[in-house]
């Protein structure tokens, strides 16, 4: 099927969907990402709990995290795969998986069409999400200015705690919409939004989430990351909303946190509770700020609860940019970083530069 020929969208618009107000972040230069085999990320080992867990270290190419895990257990014969964290889709990633065994599993497992690689590299525990240390990226970008935006990325020491593009979908940026509109009773709007096709958007049939609400739109059944990315949105509006009145982290945060860089030393940053119920009845800045944006986006609070599968977990209103480097080269940069678990890559990239997200994703297929 040939890709539908559509008007891009501009950054600024995408940023939009994701809730981030890009009048504060650069507008210059405009910089491509090399999605996906320029993107390359790697996971710091895990630190499991308990034992009695077969541990891989495995590679995959444009495939979701889930995906890998799905496949790694079909291939091993083995039973409750655990992942310490979700990697970029669209990328060359390497992270670890644990696997329940009844028997010794293969040593290496190659899948060559799809560029899924495993190894076996020892025993350990079950992951639980966020156990791991950090990520270690390798990215090259395209850019007409790179000594320019080399010059800017190694000044970053922080960046802010926004949930960056991937949270929210490559070719289709709205897993919160479909939440939004479920939470309110909005059947129409809702397979109004599964129906519609995105510029630039590969498929024109359905997807998964296009294909439960099409099958039964009356009583919508969908995963729980669609309502956690309703969330992420409501979290970046409240962030943007907290920088545009010039209030810092440390105003708005309502407890400070460690976070681990790879490597192995940590860093305390303020943090502040996702969008939830529960900041309903609380009375602190952040609260406040969370339900005037939630009201703005035409959601109850009460809705984001624990009988959506929600929780109000703490989440840093910044990162430290543990280590940069950056190598300017004809037209492009090299860019190596470190950051702490929750951190994206690509928000640090914005908050060097202009990225064009629409080009930057364009070379992606979906696995």
């Amino acid at each position: 099927m040939e890709p539908r020929h559509c008007a891009r969208f501009k950054a600024s618009s995408l940023e939009s969907f994701y809730g981030i107000d890009s009048t504060l972040l650069p507008n210059n230069p405009e910089a491509i990402i090399q999605f996906p085999y320029g993107f390359r990320v790697v996971e710091v080992r895990p630190r499991g709990k308990g034992s009695g867990y077969y541990l891989y270290f495995v590679k995959r190419v444009n495939m979701s995290s889930m995906k890998a895990a799905w496949m790694l257990k079909l291939a091993t014969g083995c039973r409750k795969p655990s992942l310490a964290g979700l990697k970029d889709t669209c990328a060359v990633a390497y992270q670890y998986i644990s696997l329940k065994c009844s028997h010794t599993p293969p040593l290496t497992i190659s899948i060559g069409n799809l560029g899924f690689k495993a190894w076996l590299v020892g025993m350990g525990g079950r992951f639980n999400p966020g156990s791991h240390e950090g990520n270690i990226f390798r990215v090259r970008i395209s850019t007409r200015l790179p000594k320019t935006f080399c010059s800017r990325l190694e000044k970053l020491s922080w960046i802010p705690g926004f949930f960056g593009p991937q949270r929210f979908g490559v070719d289709r940026p709205n897993s919160h919409l479909y939440a939004l509109h479920t939470l309110k009773g909005d059947l129409e709007r809702l397979i109004a939004e599964s129906l519609y096709r995105y510029p630039g958007e590969w498929r024109s049939c359905p997807g998964d989430y296009e294909r439960r609400l099409l099958k039964s739109p009356w009583r919508p059944q969908l995963p729980r990351v669609v309502f956690e990315a309703l969330q992420s949105f409501l979290f970046n509006e409240a962030l943007s909303e907290a920088l545009r009145r010039g209030l810092n982290p440390e105003m708005i945060g309502e407890k400070r946190i460690w976070v681990s860089c790879p490597g192995g030393f940590r860093v305390r940053v303020p943090a502040a509770r996702l969008p939830h119920e529960r900041l309903s009845t609380r009375k602190t800045l952040w609260a406040r700020i969370v339900s005037e944006v939630s009201k703005e986006a035409g959601i109850d609070l009460k809705l984001l609860g624990y009988k959506a599968g929600l929780r109000p977990a703490l989440r840093p209103l910044v990162y430290p940019v543990c280590r940069v480097k950056c190598r300017p080269g004809e037209g492009e940069v090299l860019a190596i970083l470190a950051l702490p678990p929750g951190a994206y890559a690509t928000i640090a990239f914005r908050t060097a530069a202009l990225i064009d997200w629409d080009e930057s994703y364009s070379a992606c297929v979906r696995i």
